[in-house]
């Protein structure tokens, strides 16, 4: 994905191109696709987006993470991010 000079990074368009066997290439540009504010992911989607994120990690590791991040507001600090 990329953000054309001069455009709201709010605005998202993804474009998908496909370069055919003829050497014709198709393109279509989408500003609606899964995980954003439209059409944002459910819970289960996006805790299987973040642990194949952070695989190398370990999912021992981030899936408890996971969890406390969805809480986030409710933490009295963010001490324990060690970022």
């Amino acid at each position: 994905m990329t953000v054309t000079p001069g455009q709201d990074r709010r605005d998202l368009v993804a474009t998908v191109a496909v370069k055919l066997k003829d050497g014709r290439e198709v393109s279509r540009q989408v500003t609606s696709f899964k995980g954003t504010p439209e059409r944002p992911l459910a819970r289960a989607e996006l805790q299987e987006k973040f642990l194949l994120l952070t695989k190398h990690l370990g999912r021992d590791k981030m899936a408890p993470l996971f969890d406390r991040l969805q809480g986030i507001e409710n933490e009295k600090t963010l001490d324990w991010l060690n970022v």
